[in-house]
């Protein structure tokens, strides 16, 4: 009989040299894929602090359909925010911002109107990128 791993829904990252002794702890390349989500959801709850600070209700966090995901839609007044949320430990791989790049504006344009369609609401609507880069916080409003 073959015996076969259980599938948790984990993955490591490819280790190149594996430690001589797992008794040591293991280096942070043998951290999860998860550690990094964890790390997003602290940048996001940063995030709808500020929003909540700026006097914005929170409507929707993650909202997910088969297209893809908001990070963030809050209103104040007659204006509804969707904010993508970029968290980075570094800038080593370039600014978090630059990741919204045309093609990701116009998903997150598409997933607005889906959003809107969904909760049967309207107003006037703006587009923003919140980066969080460390301890960093910047929100850029009005990005595209």
């Amino acid at each position: 009989m073959e015996v076969r791993p259980r599938r948790t829904g984990l993955s490591f990252r490819p280790l190149s040299n594996p430690p001589p002794s797992l008794s040591q702890p293991p280096p942070t390349v043998w951290l999860m894929d998860r550690s990094r989500q964890a790390y997003g959801a602290w940048g996001e709850n940063r995030v709808v602090r500020w929003y909540r600070d700026a006097g914005y209700e929170i409507l929707d966090r993650n909202w997910r359909v088969r297209s893809g995901e908001i990070d963030l839609v809050a209103a104040r007044g007659g204006e509804i925010v969707f904010c993508e949320v970029k968290t980075r430990r570094s800038n080593r791989f370039g600014a978090p911002a630059e990741a919204v790049d045309r093609r990701k504006q116009g998903r997150i344009r598409s997933l607005a109107v889906q959003w809107l369609q969904a909760h049967n609401r309207r107003g006037s609507l703006r587009f923003d990128v919140a980066t969080v880069v460390g301890p960093r916080l910047e929100v850029i409003e009005a990005a595209f």
